[in-house]
């Protein structure tokens, strides 16, 4: 592995959910395609060593411009808890849409930071200007997307800012029922901490995916990714 230097730099990336049925395409301004056999044996090989043999990930690196990250939140080096502050804009018409938006995305939350090793805490921040994440709602993004999520990290990976945006409404102009509004946001926080997506449909992570709970395989890829170091994990030298 060649020795990693820190720059300052940021960079922002961009995933983006589509609704009806729920499905998911990537955008970055790193590089993050589908991962080679070599990238694949290379974190079938860390999972072993790191979860043990039972262990199945789809961990996939970014390539930023100092080598191959795994974009995540900077947690402490002993393994205790990192606390990310987030903010929650109200939508345009609460009253019309309920309260369920916040519900679905602190159920997702809870799911997700329950998993050990994933050493973050969510807590409401005194207001949006010292908020590391914002939650917010609108009535629609596109009549096919259902929610966005937006990194800002540093070179090395580590995820500072981040905005997730979610829709009220379906592809059918109808407010979207709880159900769904939590599925949406379960495949969102997924990505809020770091994970790509995965090539198995049974995964929350699975682009068009349909489950409503998180898999064993997306516990186990989350559990890696705060397991390791963020940076050059892919390089040979």
């Amino acid at each position: 592995m060649r020795p990693h230097v820190h720059t300052a730099a940021l960079a922002l990336t961009v995933l983006i959910v589509l609704a009806q049925p729920m499905s998911v395409e990537a955008q970055t301004s790193f590089d993050r395609p589908d991962p080679t056999t070599t990238d694949a044996r290379r974190m079938t090989e860390l999972a072993g060593s790191t979860l043990g043999p039972a262990a199945s990930v789809y961990l996939a690196p970014a390539q930023s411009p100092s080598g191959s990250v795994l974009p995540r939140w900077r947690t402490g080096e002993d393994g205790s808890s990192r606390t990310v502050t987030v903010h929650f804009q109200r939508p345009e018409d609460p009253v019309k849409h309920g309260a369920g938006y916040r519900w679905a995305v602190n159920q997702a939350i809870s799911q997700w930071t329950a998993i050990p090793g994933v050493a973050l805490r969510f807590q409401e921040a005194a207001g949006p200007e010292t908020a590391q994440v914002t939650f917010k709602w609108v009535p629609q993004l596109s009549a096919d997307h259902s929610g966005l999520t937006e990194w800002v990290t540093d070179t090395n990976g580590w995820i500072a800012k981040a905005t997730v945006t979610l829709t009220l409404l379906g592809a059918n102009g109808r407010p979207v029922d709880r159900d769904f509004a939590r599925r949406v946001a379960l495949h969102e926080i997924g990505h809020l901490i770091g994970l790509p997506h995965s090539g198995d449909e049974s995964d929350m992570m699975f682009p068009t995916s349909e489950q409503t709970r998180i898999s064993q395989r997306d516990r186990d890829t989350a559990r890696l990714l705060y397991a390791l170091e963020p940076w050059t994990l892919l390089d040979d030298e």
